[in-house]
């Protein structure tokens, strides 16, 4: 797996660039402004280390010796949340969350091949967390669309399912998430300074 988004989008992208008038040092120097690491999350068993960039890259490290395992181009807009699935959910994921309004799961047991993407929200995605409750695996998502969404996995023929359960909206743009110990609630950081 080398690239999760469609070449020809990003090749029509890139010739309607050229047309507008920019040159190859201008885009280039804009690619050199944009470069950074946005977003970092350590596997809960502590042997891989995940990092999003600003420019949709995502890659994955041995912690142990750093050699680079997986470098691929997941979204086409900044990487803003990366999360591992919990022990406690018996699953092996990997979900990011990006500006492109994109959720894609990966299942870290089998070298980090796609297992779904969802495309729900209608703006960035600002953070994804997983939970373990009653039974279910829940994937929960937030963003500044002000929606939570509540999706639960499902094991189907074709493999791993997340399916949406439960969609709220809020007044304001949510920036971030987290599930408390008992994963019965979550907490949501929004805009206007409130949780």
């Amino acid at each position: 797996m080398t690239n999760l988004l469609d070449m020809d989008s990003i090749t029509v992208a890139c010739a309607n660039s050229e047309k507008a008038g920019s040159s190859v040092s201008e885009a280039q120097q804009m690619d050199q402004n944009r470069v950074g690491i946005r977003t970092l999350r350590v596997s809960p068993s502590g042997k891989h280390l995940a990092s999003g960039d600003r420019m949709g890259v995502l890659r994955i490290h041995d912690v142990e010796s750093m050699d680079e395992i997986l470098n691929v181009q997941a979204h086409d807009s900044e990487i803003l949340c990366l999360e591992f699935s919990k022990p406690e959910t018996g699953l092996q994921l990997l979900a990011t969350a990006s500006r492109d309004r994109l959720i894609h799961v990966l299942d870290a047991a089998r070298e980090y091949s796609l297992v779904q993407t969802l495309d729900e929200h209608s703006s960035s995605i600002t953070a994804v967390r997983f939970a373990a409750n009653e039974g279910k695996v829940w994937m929960i998502s937030c963003g500044a669309d002000k929606s939570v969404y509540f999706r639960t996995a499902q094991q189907m023929e074709e493999g791993l399912e997340f399916t949406r359960r439960h969609h709220v909206v809020r007044k304001t743009t949510l920036y971030d998430m987290d599930v408390e110990p008992t994963r019965k609630y979550a907490a949501v950081g929004c805009q206007d300074r409130k949780i």
